[in-house]
């Protein structure tokens, strides 16, 4: 009898522990670099001037829970930047 086909072991690299965001404070320093820009911003501009002030364990996964749940409470509009891509979010006020 033939021993059964082996497939050979990946290491993959992921994170063991659960990082820790302060979702509350997140929120709220977006919320101010949203009000204080003009009617329309991308996301990945309110990321780049929020990364000097958040720490490393903010990932843009993070920014963007937080953007959906200020669109829901603020009443923001999301679009996509353009109709290829979907790299960025247009952020418009209403």
């Amino acid at each position: 009898m033939a021993p059964a086909h082996h497939v050979e072991r990946i290491r993959v690299a992921f994170a063991t522990r659960a990082k820790r965001v302060d979702v509350k404070k997140l929120k709220a320093d977006l919320w101010s670099n949203i009000e204080t820009k003009p009617k329309s911003l991308h996301l990945s501009d309110s990321i780049a001037d929020l990364k000097s002030v958040e720490s490393r364990s903010v990932t843009v996964p993070f920014y963007f829970i937080c953007l959906l749940h200020l669109a829901n409470e603020h009443g923001l509009e999301l679009r996509g930047a353009s109709r290829d891509a979907l790299d960025d979010v247009d952020i418009l006020v209403r």
